[in-house]
């Protein structure tokens, strides 16, 4: 921190805080929502996304989202892994009892 160091505080960085949680769940609750429409479509069309593919998908987004913080650093605050937490959450929450079972136990 910079106040160890002896340096000054900025005020845009503590406005960027609350910001950057709330981009981070916004943008982690779309892409679980996005992620649950496509297994959803998919198994209404009858083309069979197998779990251990859900979770190889589940897993690539997880990455995508942390990398975004990244990415957008110095341009807006995200936080990644807030955005992590809330996809799972809203493919755990929108998803079937018996999907969520399944895909927690292909996860261990």
């Amino acid at each position: 921190m910079c106040f160890a160091q002896g340096g000054h505080a900025n005020v845009l960085d503590f406005v960027n805080i609350p910001v950057s949680i709330v981009l981070g769940i916004i943008l982690g609750a779309v892409t679980g929502y996005g992620l649950y429409l496509f297994f959803e479509t998919a198994y209404a069309r009858k083309h069979c996304v197998r779990n251990s593919i859900k979770v190889i998908i589940v897993l690539g987004f997880s990455f995508l989202l942390v990398s975004v913080e990244g990415w957008l650093e110095g341009k807006i605050s995200l936080s990644g892994l807030l955005a992590v937490v809330a996809m799972a959450c809203v493919i755990k929450m929108k998803s079937p009892v018996f999907v969520s079972k399944r895909l927690l136990e292909k996860e261990n």
